[in-house]
């Protein structure tokens, strides 16, 4: 795959994640993706009659991301409302960072479990694992990520400086949609993820009274590329 950035790369040197949101920034909307709800009653996976089981990001809260630039790496920068819009985001940056996801069918689903967390940064850590393993692994490039419905991704007294928690970490299902790699349609557009990193890792509740804001949960993370 060749090393070219996206266009939408931001020339900003971030030295601190924690002084992040005070830079002005560029923000996009990946193409392909329009801002209205996706109503997933009416999907036609027809493949996949549990499809309904899953609740899936909307396109709208998918676009929620944008790129920091890093000296050797990138950084992912996403939020969402909830943490569940907040973990789409950085599936769909991570992804769209390789393959625009405007190129991107989704004509099948797959199904993983995330165990084995105990603290946010290792939730999140292993969410982006499991996407990148289905690229590298099984040729299977990710659009959405749906979270079965009325589960808990994090346990409710999971805090977000460090994660823990006295109830044990959940095991989390996720259906994921997508389409297999094509070079034809999928190759030479972006740069490749070679690894997760958990270098200045950052998850950020800001609380109920930031949800209007669409920033109520906010992540910075870096992959090697």
């Amino acid at each position: 795959m060749q090393q070219n950035q996206p266009a939408d790369v931001v020339d900003v040197c971030e030295e601190n994640v924690a002084t992040a949101a005070s830079i002005s920034r560029k923000r996009r909307l990946p193409d392909g993706l329009q801002d209205e709800r996706d109503d997933d009653d009416d999907d036609d996976d027809d493949d996949d009659n549990n499809n309904k089981l899953f609740l899936f990001a909307s396109p709208q809260s998918i676009a929620a991301f944008e790129y920091l630039d890093h000296p050797a790496d990138v950084q992912l920068h996403t939020w969402g409302n909830t943490v569940e819009d907040m973990l789409a985001s950085l599936g769909a940056a991570m992804v769209n960072y390789m393959v625009p996801l405007s190129t991107i069918e989704e004509t099948e689903t797959k199904h993983v479990e995330i165990a084995g967390a105990h603290d946010m940064h290792t939730f999140v850590f292993t969410f982006l694992d499991e996407l990148l393993f289905l690229f590298h692994g099984d040729g299977f490039v990710a659009k959405r990520v749906g979270f079965a419905r009325g589960a808990s991704v994090v346990p409710p007294d999971a805090t977000t400086t460090n994660g823990n928690s006295s109830a044990p970490w959940p095991t989390v299902r996720l259906a994921v949609r997508g389409e297999r790699f094509e070079p034809t349609r999928h190759g030479g557009h972006g740069t490749e993820v070679k690894a997760i990193t958990y270098s200045a890792m950052a998850i950020h509740d800001h609380g109920a009274e930031t949800a209007a804001t669409n920033r109520r949960w906010e992540a910075f993370v870096i992959v090697d590329i």
